[in-house]
């Protein structure tokens, strides 16, 4: 009974989603009415969008000066100064005259000081030790964690060294914590990019029993109090997130490890992780900003965001750089007697983080997101895209299997020769940069069969036509999976997959899959890469953007990427999906996130990522047969510029009931044949103005309505709302957008 029930859902599904209309060239009546639904209002004013810039007030930062700092010395458009006494420092933008201060002074504290606020929590001695701390540390005494701020003890000491040459301006210093017995060295400097922090590994050194946990430095630099300066700090949080400064006193705390949870350390997530190295603050919108940057340490980082009035008055946005972990140690099976430990070995990494000054139309996300760009262009990882048309993606479904009498039956859901007839159709319908991922092409099918990639599954063709088929197509790129194997396949050994801290297999899903050791899979991944090769133009790596620490090669996460980035090198071309910065490499990007994690304290999603990539990435969203509302994912395609995608099959997708891709519900390509050349030409109509340019500039000119201008001059104005929105002369339809040339 419950077999009928899915099966008349799956029918009813179909149904919905068979396409209905053809494509015109009018946007606004382009789509049927039954994807045409604008988000309710409350929708558009809610951290699910990007809102207008509201607050446009000059930034003016009373609560920091430089009365008793000396100057240091100028490089370029910066100057530093540095209060040797307390190792507190100031740089000054001296294009703009803007002042950014690594703490603030206590003048608001007295009862008659016009920077007093209503509802001020102030500071008391230990607080403002506090504020004062370059730097402080966190250590464990036995399993118990505590912290210990430079000042917090008068016992505590410091040095101070200038290392000012001749085009680098800045000071060292050696801290001695007294509590924790905690020693290591730091470095505060400027240069022609910006500012930048620095700890060297090998300077840390600890006592007999207390053992260092995590490092911060600076944590108040760039502080705004409550909301006397207008602005924002940026978060790398799936596409991006804003939050924005206020009297809230009801947000609470934000804070996230860099590139997702650990596995190996016993921490997960469900949330969508932080994909970029990196955060910002605004000060004043369109007038002062930084974009901070994690360039060494970033996978054993925390980012932290204390809103205003959240333990104290000033908005403050950090990084935590953590060195242990304690853990609980399993010593039976069944998981009924435990204790908790403490790492043993620190996580070996230097510290390395850069802050770049931004001033006028650039102080703001989008100006973040190029600044960020220029470097990536610079080392060779992004490279200016050279397309004729817009490309499309397809994951296609080529083979799975489904349990049997005896073992396993596999059966063809695509093959070979029927793919060559789904491009053609495409081709036929003025469709031609198509760039394929082929799933299920190795032996076995879909499921179950990874790690093993050295041979083609005869029911789709073999490996002779489908050597055909990549050579008169291309961008044909065969999915792997050399991270995460099912617990119930068979071609690995229990001696590949990871172990954790406490010496237990790597695994998610309640040990439905493991974690290969991605030494072990690099050395699978080289076995099978000429195979490969010979058949196609490219790997498409699932499961990279796992990053785990593992206990069997002792290798933390700042070595993991080291190895992962050898995956990229090896292939003449690779594709990830929802990829980190560290995976930018790849040639190719599937199934970005389009979102941000939309928490509470989240005022705004905005397309930080995308903006990176536009013009220099090929970058495709999440498959459209699975869209909830068309209409409005599309328009969100356009607004970041970001290409169709969807997940096809020949066969119907009814065939893969008790299979694991059974949640594939609606794959067949003749029943979405025109839904996919209707959302092609849909999206194609407005980035075709823009192929191979960059965003430049993004500004929400009201409630749903955005206005984004690209490199070559070309602006899109995308319409979300019900409403008509105008813009000048310019009038752009409800649930749709405009292009002005």
């Amino acid at each position: 009974m419950k077999k009928i029930r899915r099966l008349f859902l799956l029918i009813i599904l179909f149904g919905i989603t068979i396409p209905i209309g053809a494509v015109k060239k009018d946007h606004s009546d382009s789509l049927s009415a039954q994807t045409q639904i604008a988000p309710q209002y409350s929708s558009l004013i809610s951290n699910r969008y990007t809102q207008k810039e509201e607050d446009l007030r000059i930034a003016v930062n009373e609560y920091i000066d430089l009365i008793d700092y000396e100057l240091l010395g100028s490089v370029n458009n910066l100057s530093l100064y540095v209060k040797e006494e307390d190792l507190s420092f100031r740089v000054v933008n001296t294009d703009t005259g803007y002042l950014w201060g690594s703490n603030f002074n206590f003048d608001y504290l007295e009862e008659d000081s016009p920077l007093k606020d209503e509802g001020d929590l102030g500071a008391n001695q230990d607080w403002k030790r506090i504020f004062n701390s370059p730097v402080a540390v966190g250590y464990y005494h036995r399993t118990n964690l505590r912290e210990e701020y430079l000042y917090s003890n008068f016992s505590s000491r410091k040095s101070f060294k200038n290392i000012t040459t001749t085009n680098k301006v800045g000071f060292s210093s050696r801290v001695n914590f007294f509590l924790s017995k905690i020693n290591f060295d730091f470095s505060v400097y400027i240069d022609e990019n910006g500012l930048h922090f620095e700890v060297p590994f090998d300077s840390i050194t600890e006592g007999e029993t207390l053992k260092l946990a995590s490092i911060k430095l600076y944590p108040f630099f760039g502080a705004a109090k409550r909301n006397r300066i207008p602005g924002y700090v940026f978060i790398p949080d799936g596409m991006g997130a804003l939050i924005r400064f206020d009297d809230d006193n009801t947000k609470g705390a934000y804070s996230k490890r860099f590139f997702g949870p650990d596995y190996g350390v016993y921490l997960s997530s469900n949330e969508k992780p932080l994909t970029f190295n990196t955060y910002g603050v605004v000060h004043g919108i369109d007038q002062n900003a930084f974009l901070g940057v994690v360039d060494e340490g970033a996978s054993h980082a925390i980012l932290s965001h204390f809103p205003s009035r959240t333990n104290t008055d000033f908005n403050h946005t950090y990084v935590t750089y953590e060195y242990r972990k304690d853990y609980i140690q399993y010593l039976n099976k069944s998981k009924t007697s435990s204790v908790n430990l403490v790492q043993e070995e620190k996580n070996k990494f230097d510290i390395k983080q850069s802050f770049y000054f931004l001033s006028g139309s650039d102080a703001n996300y989008v100006g973040m997101a190029n600044r960020y760009k220029e470097d990536l262009i610079k080392n060779g990882t992004l490279i200016k895209t050279n397309n004729e048309e817009i490309p499309i993606h397809f994951d296609v479904l080529m083979s799975e299997s489904k349990k049997a009498f005896i073992g396993r039956k596999v059966f063809s859901m695509t093959k070979v020769s029927e793919l060559e007839e789904i491009i053609k159709r495409l081709n036929e319908r003025e469709i031609s940069n198509v760039t394929l991922t082929l799933r299920g092409w190795q032996k076995g099918g879909y499921s179950y069969t990874a790690p093993s990639y050295g041979s083609v599954e005869r029911k789709i063709g073999g490996s002779r036509k489908l050597k055909a088929f990549s050579e008169t197509h291309e961008n044909v790129y065969l999915e792997a999976d050399y991270f995460k194997v099912s617990s119930r396949g068979s071609h690995y050994s229990k001696r590949d997959v990871g172990q954790s801290i406490g010496q237990e297999l790597l695994s998610e899903d309640e040990g439905r899959y493991y974690f290969l050791r991605p030494d072990v899979s690099l050395k699978k991944y080289e076995s099978h890469l000429k195979t490969m090769e010979k058949i196609s133009d490219g790997t498409h790596l699932s499961s990279i953007n796992y990053l785990y620490s593992e206990f069997v090669s002792n290798k933390n996460r700042e070595q993991q990427i080291k190895t992962i980035k050898e995956f990229l090198e090896k292939a003449n071309k690779t594709s990830v999906s929802k990829p980190f910065s560290y995976l930018l490499g790849a040639d190719r990007i599937t199934d970005v996130e389009l979102y941000s994690s939309q928490q509470k304290r989240f005022s705004d999603t905005v397309p930080f990522m995308a903006i990176v990539l536009s013009g220099y990435k090929d970058v495709f969203g999440r498959n459209g047969n699975f869209f909830a509302n068309t209409n409005n994912e599309l328009l969100r395609l356009i607004d970041y510029h970001i290409y169709p995608s969807f997940y096809i099959t020949n066969e119907s997708s009814y065939y893969l009931l008790n299979t694991e891709s059974e949640h594939i519900y609606t794959s067949r390509y003749l029943d979405w044949e025109e839904e996919i050349i209707r959302q092609y030409n849909y999206v194609n109509d407005a980035l075709k103005y823009v192929l191979n340019e960059s965003i430049v500039k993004r500004e929400v000119l009201d409630v749903g309505f955005v206005k984004v201008k690209y490199s070559n001059g070309v602006i899109i104005y995308i319409n979300y709302s019900g409403l008509d929105k105008i813009d000048g002369i310019t009038q752009v339809a409800p649930t749709s957008y405009k292009v002005v040339l």
